[in-house]
């Protein structure tokens, strides 16, 4: 026996309560689980992954219940002298994000009793129950406690045949259903209090991966995000024709997401290119490549672009040069611009040599 059964069963012993006795049972019974599926015909296994999804989700539920009651009688502080997010991600080795995610969900299913009786008893499972939740905060204070639970109850059933996808869906006419005579206005209303929301939450983030990428996160109001989806469209379709008309079995595969990352960064190229980003610091946003005179004179000469009279730097674009930093003397630069040829042209504003 684990020593998590054996706490939770001596406590439950001690307070005498059935949910402790229940998962302590639980636990157990998984602490005994072998591989007995050799013999397990087709549908006893298909029946077998259905059933663990079936408890999964019911025990998920059930977790999200219990956080959220901890939370909302003290008993985490108390109990630990933490909060429940601390004590769960310390305790527990889940990320704060997924803390959260509990206690969020159990917040709801404490306000959604309908919602609740249902995950648990194995009707919803915690995605369906997390859209109905959503869908239910969002709905006008007007409707009234009578309207709103009604509301719940309908929710729930459609369930029996709606994912939370659908569940989503099914939401936009909820009004309609509900309040026909007023859900014009209600909806008016809804959509103007999602657009102070969406306003007020937009946000976007960098973060280093440590692998050579940067995470992009961001969240825009659907209006300012549609005149950056459609530029970037509009170069994946470009491209996409292109790599059609190329067929090249030696090409590389690039996917729809590769296709607008790289979208993204052209519209930045294009940005920088015409200048249009403000001054920082007194001077327009630049890139700074540290590159090796022998490093450049290599490069230049393996394409091409050295010849008689024409230095290794003019090779890449019109930048400022900066004092070299060590021995080696490496040339400091800023690429402004292309040539039209497709060739680079490096024209230090001033050249400085150690």
């Amino acid at each position: 026996m684990s020593v998590v059964t054996s706490r939770v069963r001596g406590m439950e012993r001690e307070w005498g309560t059935p949910t402790g006795e229940m998962l302590a049972g639980i636990l157990g019974l998984l602490d005994g689980l072998d591989d007995d599926r050799g013999l397990a015909t087709d549908r006893e296994r298909v029946d077998l992954a259905s059933v663990a999804i079936e408890a999964s989700d019911r025990l998920r539920l059930l977790a999200a219940v219990l956080v959220g009651e901890a939370e909302a009688t003290g008993a985490d502080v108390a109990a630990t002298g933490l909060s429940v997010v601390s004590w769960l991600a310390d305790t527990r080795r889940m990320t704060r994000p997924e803390v959260w995610t509990l206690v969020h969900q159990g917040r709801d299913l404490a306000e959604f009793p309908m919602v609740r009786a249902a995950g648990l008893a194995g009707r919803l499972s915690p995605t369906q129950a997390r859209a109905i939740c959503d869908v239910l905060v969002d709905l006008p204070d007007e409707l009234g406690p009578a309207m709103l639970r009604q509301a719940e109850s309908d929710m729930v059933g459609y369930a029996a045949g709606l994912d939370s996808r659908g569940l989503a869906t099914a939401a936009e006419h909820l009004l309609e259903v509900l309040a026909p005579e007023t859900a014009e206005d209600l909806e008016a209303k809804r959509l103007e209090r999602e657009l102070r929301l969406a306003r007020r939450n937009r946000g976007l983030d960098f973060a280093d991966d440590r692998h050579g990428s940067v995470l992009i996160k961001g969240k825009l109001p659907v209006l300012a995000a549609q005149s950056l989806i459609v530029q970037i469209d509009a170069i994946v379709a470009r491209d996409h024709r292109r790599a059609l008309d190329a067929l090249d079995p030696l090409a590389e595969d690039v996917t729809p997401a590769m296709r607008r990352a790289d979208a993204l960064v052209e519209l930045a190229a294009a940005a920088a290119l015409h200048q249009d980003a403000p001054a920082h610091g007194g001077d327009r946003p630049r890139i700074v490549v540290t590159i090796p005179e022998e490093r450049l004179t290599d490069l230049a000469a393996s394409g091409g672009l050295v010849g008689p009279g024409c230095p290794s730097r003019r090779v890449s674009c019109d930048s400022s040069a900066a004092m070299p930093t060590s021995s080696r003397s490496p040339w400091v630069g800023a690429p402004r611009c292309w040539t039209s040829g497709g060739s680079i042209d490096w024209s230090p504003a001033r050249s400085v040599r150690r």
